[in-house]
């Protein structure tokens, strides 16, 4: 087993796993474990997850992870997890019902009816545009067609807040996750209960509000025993994975930038200034460090893509390096296969989730390789869609940073390069929510005096990813192809 002076333990509470990562004080990894659980899709449009899989995920994590490296060098825990899940819990911190995920869209009425009577006053107030992933819509609706098990609740948490929870018994959240669900004023970082009470949400005791680098609780025996952690360790209030990216990813400053490839894929921009109506194709979100946000434009069938056209093609019994291999042979424009990346719904910029994914001009010469690179190539223009948004708008990009599991398929990352023709720095540790988590634990530990020392001592750039130019021209072509059959099937776009 290996051992450290010191140590910084992650739990990334992902949208398919949980992962937990032990780092050094340099930034290396010097373990790392993950669990597996569902989604569940009880009927269209319902996405699903069962928080007592994740809290029995994270525990085989961790108890993986110990046969690696002793847990007893931990001197602190951080935090990070998918956003805008509804978890409600019963007076006693017991979940009443599944967690209704980010990517559920029952509340789409909801939402409609909230943004058309209160979407100008919760823009100003919380920087965010109305839309169906928001917690409070998923609140409204909870109230009005399960009144049962909303009288049975008593408060509810956010998904890494639960994990926390079960870590020691405090059950609260913090600015980040709170500002997605569209309650919480980030003007006077509070909640906003006079809209709560509009909304006939006020017999719901509204969760705390921590700090994401403050401890605000420490492992319990019980969680000691069902993780191996040991009893007493601080854990911080954390931060949602996006904040923890932006944070891993080193993204201080107004312009840097960094792309994403889980589950969903991402494209967050630092920024100085609040949300205003020029960045309306994207979504705001509270940064980490406090006085600066973060916009983010959203794929949600962004690694997931590649998953689902791999299995959907059972192709499972190919090595990814082998996969990788063959689907380099196919040409950069897929001979004209085009794949719009929408199987979860459309993000960013339309957020409607009713639109759904397409190949395009398949032809009898297509073979499962050109299928698999036009999902990579597909999610790689909706990620150039939304650079050109934030760039639009009237940010200046100035660096870019590329992590997240599917960034470690070497062939995607050179996609992306070429399809924004922009460099892409790669950190040795891809792992970017995980890494920010362990910053936050840094800072709460009294390790380092702030995030941005935090950052400057734990992460490492190894590689940057040049964009070929002989790549050009066919994915300028391919691009344009891309957007107009984007605009002729969604014509609101």
């Amino acid at each position: 087993m290996l051992s450290c002076e010191g140590s910084l333990l992650s739990i990334d509470l992902g949208t398919s796993a949980v992962k937990a990562l032990v780092f050094d004080l340099q930034g290396n990894v010097l373990a790392q474990a993950q669990a597996g659980y569902q989604m569940s899709f009880p009927r269209p449009n319902w996405v699903e997850q069962d928080p007592q899989e994740w809290w029995a995920a994270v525990c085989k994590a961790l108890h993986e992870l110990k046969r690696a490296v002793p847990l007893d060098s931990v001197k602190a825990v951080g935090l990070s997890g998918q956003m805008k899940g509804l978890v409600l819990l019963s007076h006693d911190h017991v979940p009443v019902r599944p967690c209704i995920v980010y990517t559920d869209s029952r509340s789409a009425n909801e939402a409609a009816c909230l943004k058309e009577h209160h979407g100008t006053e919760i823009f100003q107030r919380t920087g965010g545009w109305v839309r169906t992933p928001a917690t409070v819509t998923k609140l409204m609706w909870v109230k009005q067609y399960e009144p049962s098990v909303w009288e049975s609740a008593e408060t509810f948490v956010l998904p890494k807040d639960y994990v926390r929870l079960r870590l020691t018994g405090v059950a609260c959240t913090e600015p980040t996750d709170a500002a997605g669900t569209l309650l919480f004023d980030i003007h006077t970082g509070s909640w906003m209960y006079d809209l709560a009470e509009q909304l006939g949400l006020t017999d719901l005791t509204l969760p705390p509000i921590a700090h994401s680098h403050v401890p605000v609780g420490y492992i319990t025996p019980l969680a000691a025993q069902e993780t191996g952690i040991p009893v007493g360790i601080p854990v911080v209030g954390g931060a949602s994975d996006m904040a923890c990216t932006v944070l891993g990813g080193g993204l201080m400053a107004e312009g840097d930038t960094s792309i994403t490839l889980s589950t969903a894929a991402q494209v967050l921009t630092a920024i100085e200034q609040p949300m205003h109506a020029k960045f309306q194709g994207t979504s705001y979100n509270l940064h980490a460090q406090a006085g600066l946000g973060f916009l983010m434009g959203s794929i949600y069938a962004g690694g997931y893509s590649y998953k689902w056209i791999r299995d959907l093609l059972k192709l499972q019994a190919v090595t990814h390096a082998e996969l990788e291999e063959q689907v380099k042979q196919v040409k950069p424009g897929c001979d004209g296969l085009l794949y719009l990346p929408h199987i979860l719904g459309a993000g960013t910029p339309t957020f409607d989730p009713a639109f759904r994914g397409a190949f395009l001009e398949v032809s009898a010469y297509h073979t499962p390789f050109h299928f698999v690179r036009a999902a990579m190539e597909g999610v790689a223009f909706q990620i150039r869609e939304c650079v050109e948004l934030v760039e639009n708008a009237g940010v200046s990009i100035t660096t870019c940073l590329i992590g997240a599991g599917g960034s470690r398929n070497s062939l995607w990352r050179q996609i992306i390069a070429d399809v924004l023709n922009r460099p892409l720095r790669v950190p040795s540790c891809l792992d970017l929510s995980g890494m920010g988590a362990a910053i936050l634990a840094g800072v709460g530990a009294e390790i380092y005096p702030d995030l941005q020392a935090g950052f400057s001592a734990m992460v490492q750039i190894t590689g940057v990813v040049e964009p070929q130019e002989s790549n050009r021209a066919a994915y300028n072509d391919q691009y344009e192809r891309f957007r107009d059959y984007t605009c002729r099937l969604l014509p609101s776009k």
